[in-house]
């Protein structure tokens, strides 16, 4: 069962002790975890941000100045979305509620729409040109992994 899955399936999110256990919350309370091709056991990104909140959904990327490299903001649920009030581009795949890649789009512009896809749920968004040098395809399927465990454990 992926930490994504169990933190979705926790009726209380927050303040639950279940979900303090599988996760690393940063000052903010924004869980912090690394992605992982289950396909490759590739890691995809270091330093994925969640967004599972209303408000932090609502937020995203809106009015950050940049998205340092390596990282990625995860928003579930979130069948689609939008770059209004961004001010840069990011790359974006979507995914199922198996986390299996459905979509990929690359170099969406800041004030646009992002496509849809069918069985869209969740979207990870990345600093343009993220995923341009990763080894991801749709179908691949990801895992959202706490950084102080070891992949496979």
């Amino acid at each position: 069962m992926s930490l994504f899955y169990k933190y979705l399936h926790n009726k209380t999110h927050q303040e639950s002790p279940k979900h303090q256990k599988y996760c690393v919350k940063s000052a903010d309370g924004v869980v912090i975890v690394k992605l992982v091709n289950k396909n490759t056991g590739d890691v995809i990104a270091t330093n994925v941000q969640t967004a599972y909140s209303f408000w932090r959904r609502f937020r995203g990327l809106m009015l950050k100045e940049n998205m340092p490299e390596g990282s990625a903001l995860h928003i579930a649920p979130c069948p689609s979305i939008h770059t209004f009030f961004m001010k840069f581009s990011i790359d974006i795949l979507y995914l199922n509620k198996e986390n299996e890649i459905v979509g990929v789009e690359k170099e969406l512009a800041p004030g646009k729409i992002g496509k849809r896809f069918a069985g869209g749920y969740s979207v990870i968004e990345f600093p343009t040109g993220g995923i341009c040098d990763l080894a991801v395809h749709i179908g691949d399927t990801l895992d959202f992994v706490d950084e102080g465990w070891e992949y496979g454990s």
